[in-house]
């Protein structure tokens, strides 16, 4: 099952090219958070599709929604033994649903799953292991998003020795990403050799003690 609309069929999407129905939509669920269950079912209902087969930027395409401003953290687990993917998303969904029963909190997005094969780069996500990435996300002005997306990136970093996305929200000192990547200090020696200059250096970077 895919929930992404097939080629050409990003007419389904189209409303979303009106940058106030944003607001509007985020107006709604804030003040009404309750009808959010219902709402992304009806989204997810209208979205899927039994039998798409298209390639990557096809069905990863979803149109005009692309342009709705939201934010979201992605950290990816390892899912060598599918036991512990199926963990994780039971996990993330009891999250869920525990932050909308005390709080009345929600994500206003699905949340996404996807599988991805190990590789060799250092500081990937699926660096040495093949990975499910695990996205919750939200529109960026839904009340008490940041909260929820710290709450999912601590489940899957601390019970799932999961790794977070570098472009998006996250928690790193250089503590952490020492013990995430087993190959963070052969990194460090080959940034200091490349970055004789400082041209590379960030906030970002001071944090991880790069520089």
């Amino acid at each position: 099952m895919r929930l992404a609309p097939a080629r050409g069929d990003h007419h389904k999407t189209s409303l979303a090219k009106i940058r106030e129905l944003t607001y509007a939509i985020q107006d709604a669920v804030n003040n009404n958070p309750d009808i959010v269950p219902t709402t992304l079912d009806m989204v997810l209902d209208g979205t899927t599709d039994r039998s798409v087969v298209d390639r990557y930027y096809e069905i990863l395409n979803i149109g005009p929604a692309n342009e709705l401003p939201g934010v979201s953290s992605e950290v990816g687990i390892d899912a060598t033994e599918i036991g512990n993917v199926v963990s994780a998303v039971e996990d993330v969904n009891a999250m869920l649903k525990e932050r909308a029963r005390a709080d009345r909190r929600y994500v206003t997005v699905p949340y996404s799953v996807r599988f991805v094969k190990a590789d060799n780069a250092y500081l990937s996500m699926q660096y040495g292991r093949d990975t499910c990435i695990i996205e919750v996300l939200s529109l960026s002005a839904t009340f008490g998003v940041e909260e929820t997306l710290r709450r999912s990136r601590t489940l899957l970093q601390q019970k799932y020795d999961g790794r977070p996305h570098w472009g998006q929200l996250l928690d790193m000192d250089a503590g952490t990403a020492t013990k995430m990547y087993p190959k963070f200090e052969l990194f460090k020696r080959t940034y200091k050799n490349m970055n004789v200059s400082g041209a590379f250096q960030s906030a970002m970077t001071k944090r991880l003690g790069l520089d």
